[in-house]
């Protein structure tokens, strides 16, 4: 499994078991304080992400974080 796209505000955080944190992390936030944990990635979606091409990852990516910030109110 890949790396997964940029996207505005979000630093992943990758985990030793192949899911991936999500953390909304405004301009230059560098601690985990500052910071908000938005979601989690896990390994099954991760595996299906890997067969989208790269316009179809990044889409999707964008969906997933976008739904997640609503949910939290960011």
């Amino acid at each position: 499994m890949g790396e997964l796209p940029k996207v505005l505000y979000i630093a992943w955080d990758y985990k030793k078991d192949g899911s991936v944190e999500a953390w909304h992390s405004p301009e230059g936030i560098k601690t985990r304080a500052g910071r908000t944990y938005i979601g989690r990635i896990g390994v099954r979606a991760r595996e299906e992400w890997s067969q989208l091409s790269p316009a179809e990852l990044s889409a999707a990516t964008d969906q997933w974080v976008a739904e997640k910030r609503a949910a939290k109110g960011l």
